[in-house]
């Protein structure tokens, strides 16, 4: 394949991505330090935070984890959201925008047991119908971008 010819950077709507590489959510490792980290490295155009429950995403429960906290050299940032239940993951998204996401991301490829045993992840892509009516209530939801 020749690498010569790809894109060093592309946009997901007014946000520039460059370079074109993504620090993809690691549960446990993509903490604000970590992307700092990365991008002090120039190895990333867009971070993102842990994957985060949505069901953990309301003003009480932020107060006890710190999993979407991020600075503003972190920017443009993404943060991911899982669930199953579109009017939760709709809530949780509204919060995500008001803590200043750039981009929101709902995980629908996680193979993990422990998420996919919860009906979240890529257990989303085996009823189809349920995943459309959660990406429609998100989207209503906030004026962020989300993919």
């Amino acid at each position: 394949m020749n690498y010569e010819n790809l894109p060093n950077h592309y946009d997901i709507e007014h946000i520039r991505i460059e370079p074109n590489i993504i620090l993809a959510p690691m549960a446990g490792v993509t903490d604000s330090v970590f992307r700092r980290m990365i991008l002090r490295l120039s190895g990333c155009g867009l971070v993102s935070t842990e994957m985060t429950n949505a069901a953990s995403v309301s003003p009480k429960a932020l107060k006890r984890h710190k999993l979407l906290d991020f600075l503003p050299e972190e920017r443009p940032l993404t943060m991911q959201l899982s669930g199953n239940e579109p009017e939760m993951v709709a809530l949780a998204a509204q919060q995500i925008e008001q803590l200043g996401a750039d981009i929101l991301d709902v995980n629908c490829g996680c193979p993990s047991p422990k998420v996919t045993g919860g009906g979240h992840g890529s257990a989303l892509l085996k009823d189809l119908p349920k995943l459309s009516r959660l990406l429609k209530a998100v989207k209503a939801a906030v004026q962020i971008q989300s993919h």
